[in-house]
Formats: C-alpha cells, sequence, structure tokens
C-alpha cells in the first residue's frame, strides 16, 4: 500500500522491530517472503518460491535508511547431505546452494511435501535429485545394518524403484537421468533407469525388470510398461513431478 511508503524513515532505531519496519517499507513489493514460525502439518505441501524473488524485493538503499546485513555465506555441508553426495558435488565445483537448494534440500531430507517454484538454471534439479540420493543411501545402511553380515548395501523392493521423477519430455527426462548420475557417482552400483519414447521396450523392459534405484519417465511410455506389468510402483518413496505445469497442458 502507498501509505506504507509515506513512513517517516528512523534515523536511529530502538529495536530490531522498528529496523526491520524500516526497511520493509522501502520494499518494492509491499511483503518479503519469510518463514512461518509454525510449519504446516506435513499433509499439506510445503510452498517455495527460489532464486528470482530477492530481485523483485530487494530494498531501495538511501542516505539516512538502515542497511541490510549482508548474510553469512552457505555450503553444501551446512544442508545435512551424505558424504558421498558432498564429494560429488565438490567434484561438479559446485560450492555453494542456491537460494531454492538451500530452502528445498533441508525440507525434503525431514520427508516434507514440497511444491516448487524457481526460474531456470536456479538448481531446481539438484534441490530434488539430491535428497532422493540421500534417501538411496539412507534406506542402504538401514538394510546393512539389519543384515546379520553388515552387509546388504541393496534391499529387495520387488521390482519397484526406490524413486520415482516424471517429466513432460523426453528431453528433460534425459537431462535429470544425467544429473543423477553426476549427483551420485559416488554411489556404489548406483542404477538409473530411464524411460521415455524412441527406445525399444525390450531394452527398457529389462531395466525395470533389474529394478533400478532410480527410474526417470515421462507419463505415457511409463504408463505402458505399468500396463504390461513390467514394474511396479506403489513402494516408490520420493515422487517427483518435474515441471508440473508443462505436463498439464
Amino acid at each position: 500500500p502507498r501509505g506504507l511508503r509515506s513512513v517517516p524513515p528512523l534515523a536511529q532505531p530502538a529495536s530490531r522491530s522498528q529496523e526491520r519496519l524500516a526497511t520493509c517499507v522501502e520494499f518494492s513489493l509491499c511483503a518479503a517472503p519469510r518463514r512461518p514460525r509454525d510449519p504446516p502439518s506435513r499433509g499439506v505441501p510445503l510452498e517455495i518460491r527460489g532464486s528470482g524473488w530477492r530481485d523483485r524485493v530487494r530494498p531501495r538503499l538511501r542516505a539516512g535508511r538502515p542497511r541490510t546485513r549482508a548474510r553469512d555465506p552457505m555450503s553444501f555441508d551446512t544442508l545435512g547431505l551424505p558424504e558421498p553426495l558432498l564429494r560429488a558435488l565438490a567434484t561438479a565445483g559446485y560450492a555453494a546452494p542456491t537460494d531454492v537448494q538451500a530452502a528445498a534440500i533441508p525440507a525434503a531430507l525431514a520427508g516434507r511435501d514440497l511444491r516448487v517454484s524457481s526460474r531456470t538454471g536456479s538448481g531446481k534439479t539438484a534441490s530434488f535429485m539430491l535428497p532422493a540420493l540421500a534417501r538411496v543411501l539412507a534406506a542402504r545402511a538401514a538394510a546393512a545394518a539389519a543384515s546379520p553380515t553388515g552387509r546388504g548395501s541393496r534391499p529387495p523392493r520387488n521390482g519397484s524403484p526406490r524413486v520415482l521423477v516424471l517429466a513432460p519430455t523426453r528431453e528433460l527426462a534425459q537431462q535429470v537421468a544425467r544429473a543423477a548420475q553426476d549427483y551420485g557417482r559416488h554411489v556404489p552400483h548406483l542404477t538409473v533407469a530411464t524411460v521415455v519414447g524412441g527406445v525399444p521396450y525390450g531394452l527398457q523392459q529389462r531395466m525395470l525388470g533389474a529394478t533400478p534405484d532410480i527410474v526417470v519417465a515421462t507419463p505415457g511410455r511409463l504408463l505402458d510398461h505399468r500396463g504390461a506389468r513390467v514394474t511396479r510402483l506403489d513402494p516408490v518413496e520420493p515422487l517427483v513431478l518435474d515441471e508440473a505445469d508443462r505436463m498439464l497442458d
């Protein structure tokens, strides 16, 4: 509202709340996104808006106005990712997470349902693939702990993948599969199956029959294999709809 911009500046804020008010009144948008005090229940998706919103709400700094403090640099080490994934990120040259990754990865690791919106190139693929790979590693560790020999790195799943990613196009599915292999390069015996059109059914049936850890598919081709009862999908844990808006077109 225009009335907010008519509030006189506070030369020396008496409290932190006044300091935030003095900064907020100069935002181009009226309200900046902020984390709610009480997170919604697990059944309600947590909505995350990634890179780009800071460009829309960046404060206009003027003389006499309190300046915002620079945020401490964040690293992937603080997000709770397993060591093999951190090594893969270091190998790929990624030093710090983007805004959408910093917001989505901890919530996904905690098992939250997420609805993430961010512009192209902001790192959305890593924001869901890294937690999915962490889930694969956690399941293997649990199976090894339950095994009498302390092994059992790949628990049986009765022909079902552990992670399913649906993408609207073949090109995007192949891109996501490559990202899964890059981020999971230090995950022992990781298997990623790409189920898209233009590939012989027999080859894809053999890949699905081998119970891959991750399946990246387009909906139409996956439904074909589902109808042929080649794979089961009910035990899938993380389900990702990549670019869900395009799949609804």
